[in-house]
Formats: structure tokens, C-alpha cells, sequence
């Protein structure tokens, strides 16, 4: 696990998604859209669920991939990634 958390920290899309969030952060903290009630440690909890948000939504497909390998209706990984995408899409489309 800690393996994949540092793969998942040290890869530059992370990293482009978190200097997002912390952007939108700073434009909110300088110009707030509005007077929001005073709650204490709002901004920690917020980082903190991102992060878990983060983590959460990188490893669960790693958890049941192995599974639904097992369980797949047409064996196609001859397909390669693109075409396994088009096929995938127009399954989905139709």
C-alpha cells in the first residue's frame, strides 16, 4: 500500500489536480463568492476529504480489477487499449 501511495503522490497528474484544488482554495480565502458562518477547522476537514477522495477513488478499481478479470462476458485483451476503448465505448453508446 504504501507502494501505491507513493506512486499515486509522485505522479505529475496528482500532483496537477491538488495545485488545482489548492488554487481554487486561495481565490476563495482572497475573494470569497460569499460571507460563509464561522465553523472551526472547515478548511482541515475539507483537505482531508479531498485526500481521502483522492486515495479512495485511486485504489478501489486496484481491488476488484483481478475480480472482474475473472468474470468478463468476452475475453479481448487482444484488442490492446484503444481498441478495447472503441469497442467498450460502442457497447456503452448502444
Amino acid at each position: 500500500m504504501l507502494e501505491f501511495l507513493t506512486a499515486l503522490f509522485t505522479a505529475p497528474l496528482t500532483w496537477v489536480v491538488l495545485a488545482t484544488f489548492a488554487g481554487f482554495a486561495l481565490l476563495e480565502t482572497l475573494s470569497p463568492g460569499r460571507a460563509w458562518p464561522a465553523m472551526p477547522g472547515w478548511r482541515a476537514k475539507g483537505v482531508a476529504s479531498f485526500l481521502f477522495a483522492i486515495v479512495l477513488s485511486s485504489s478501489t478499481p486496484l481491488l476488484w480489477d483481478a475480480w472482474l478479470a475473472e468474470h468478463r462476458l468476452f475475453d479481448l485483451p487482444g484488442l490492446g487499449h484503444v481498441g478495447g476503448a472503441l469497442v467498450g465505448l460502442l457497447v456503452y453508446q448502444a
